[in-house]
């Protein structure tokens, strides 16, 4: 499989090597010996559970279809995802599912990456201001890693990762100081798990101050 990035975040095409983002302006002879002679690179697959717990409007249904690809829905009401990237939940959730319901309502003015980030920027801003959902997250979830529970600090977000690249070429997890972590990749079979404070913090990694 080769990745032509031509969307918004091309996350999955930057850490696969095939670029930031496509231009237009690339020989398509060029990029089709590219993938002939690309290089073959392991990537892990995960299967995301969503277990509702109460009977969900159609609304809400519509909404856990965005950004995934169901691939199963069982009698419980259980729905399976498959997830290549990442996921998130809380104020990261939140701002990708304004973004995407801003989108399908005007599709046409979405129709740049410098566009669709500035949209995306206001739309941070808007949250920042205003009190979001999101405040008591860690108040309302638990995480168990390696088979223990974690003590959740005040975050309004947290990130699941698959691959170092989120938003757009930012990376979360930071660079790797601390000798009792190993070196992510995307295909180690492990998940890295990161928390967010809020808006201001989501900023900051976008920047690389964090």
């Amino acid at each position: 499989m080769a990745i032509l990035p031509i969307g918004t975040g091309n996350d999955l095409a930057r850490v696969l090597n095939w670029g930031s983002g496509y231009t237009g302006t690339e020989d398509p002879l060029q990029i089709l010996r590219d993938v002939v002679n690309a290089e073959e690179i392991r990537l892990d697959r995960w299967t995301v559970v969503i277990k509702p717990d109460q009977v969900e409007s159609d609304a809400q249904k519509k909404q856990l279809q965005i950004e995934a690809n169901a691939c199963n829905t069982n009698e419980d009401t259980s729905r399976i995802f498959v997830m290549n990237n990442y996921f998130g939940l809380g104020i990261d959730a939140d701002l990708n599912l304004d973004f995407h319901l801003a989108r399908e309502e005007n599709p046409a003015k979405f129709n740049s990456r410098i566009h669709n980030k500035s949209v995306y920027f206001k739309m941070g801003l808007r949250k920042m201001v205003n009190q979001t959902k999101c405040k008591d997250l860690h108040q309302n979830v638990a995480i168990e890693v390696d088979g223990r529970q974690l003590e959740l600090p005040p975050i309004e977000g947290i990130i699941v990762l698959n691959i170092h690249s989120w938003g757009a070429g930012a990376n979360p997890w930071g660079v790797e100081k601390d000798e009792a972590f190993t070196k992510p990749t995307h295909y180690d079979g492990l998940l890295e798990v990161v928390g967010v404070t809020g808006v201001v913090h989501m900023g900051q990694i976008f920047s690389g101050l964090r």
